[in-house]
């Protein structure tokens, strides 16, 4: 039985397979159903919709680079009640074993996927039970055998913490496109073990940085655009006209960063003296580069927007999966 671990994030998807391949991918997804069905001519000879079946359920999506700019990040609480998220994981199950070198139907797969902390209670039973069956991509059949859902930030600590570590407490800041999650753990030579210090998800990301920027342009030139019209861009064109987005994306780092400094000073402002390290993963840690709270600097993991997965899979392997 193969071992398969998944994140699905707000911004991007990524996957582990069980002889270490990895994939990554964006998590934009839609429906080509209504006026998402038609495309231009280019992208109808380029592109073709994925299609997902669960059952008798079956549904095409324009999804990643292939999705039309109708498709945006859909944040919600509700992961294990999610269609989009239930399909977007089996999209990005197969495409893990297709990089891998597998087949989807090879064999049953065992699947380590993650919530944010502050919902895993909430969360983790219904998505387990969204996520077991069969399901087929693009008419290849996969059968998930057995879910393991972790919270998101503590498993990632497997990842973080080698034999060489040294004891003492450490945090973990998981900067995600639509959450964060914050966790201190404490490790010795008995393992690893979460504290009772405060811990949980905000609803703040890197999703933060782009309504800051695109606001900024909406007030210079009164064009409304979306977070994801200018996320990763470095300029968009507005009336004919290349607008860079340089000075915006700045100005936006500097009071998103405040925030954080803000948040974690507020909930960690007993422990953060006394940790041996606060390391920063997910896909925004770079955004936490060199930054200081209260006299402790933040360090951003090697690999940082591996770390969920690689905890997921550490973690699955530990129990003797």
């Amino acid at each position: 039985m193969g071992i398969v671990a998944i994140d699905v994030g707000h911004g991007f998807c990524k996957g582990l397979g069980p002889r270490g391949g990895r994939w990554k991918g964006p998590s934009w997804i839609v429906p080509a159903v209504g006026e998402n069905a038609g495309q231009d001519m280019i992208a109808v000879a380029s592109a073709r919709p994925v299609i997902v079946t669960w059952g008798s359920d079956s549904q095409a999506y324009w999804w990643g680079t292939d999705a039309p700019r109708q498709a945006r990040t859909v944040l919600g609480h509700e992961k294990g009640m999610s269609t989009g998220t239930r399909d977007l994981t089996l999209l990005a199950l197969a495409s893990t074993v297709a990089a891998d070198g597998l087949r989807g139907d090879a064999e049953p797969w065992t699947l380590a996927v993650g919530v944010p902390l502050g919902w895993y209670q909430a969360e983790r039973q219904a998505l387990q039970q969204q996520l077991h069956g069969t399901g087929s991509v693009n008419g290849i059949p996969l059968t998930i055998s057995r879910v393991v859902v972790y919270p998101q930030g503590m498993a990632a600590a497997l990842s973080l913490m080698t034999p060489a570590s040294e004891p003492g407490l450490y945090g973990i800041v998981d900067v995600g496109y639509g959450t964060t999650e914050y966790v201190v753990v404490e490790w010795s030579r008995q393992g690893l073990r979460v504290t009772a210090d405060p811990a949980g998800t905000w609803d703040i990301g890197t999703r933060n940085l782009a309504l800051h920027v695109a606001a900024q342009v909406r007030a210079e030139t009164g064009v409304a655009l979306w977070p994801e019209d200018v996320d990763h861009q470095t300029q968009i064109v507005i009336r004919g006209r290349d607008v860079d987005l340089a000075r915006y994306q700045a100005r936006a780092l500097r009071a998103w960063q405040a925030t954080m400094r803000d948040y974690l000073d507020a909930a960690w402002s007993a422990v953060l003296p006394r940790m041996r390290r606060c390391w920063v993963i997910g896909g925004g840690a770079t955004a936490l580069r060199d930054v200081v709270v209260a006299g402790m600097p933040l360090t951003v993991a090697a690999d940082p927007q591996w770390a969920n997965v690689l905890g997921y899979y550490a973690a699955i392997q530990a129990e003797g999966a």
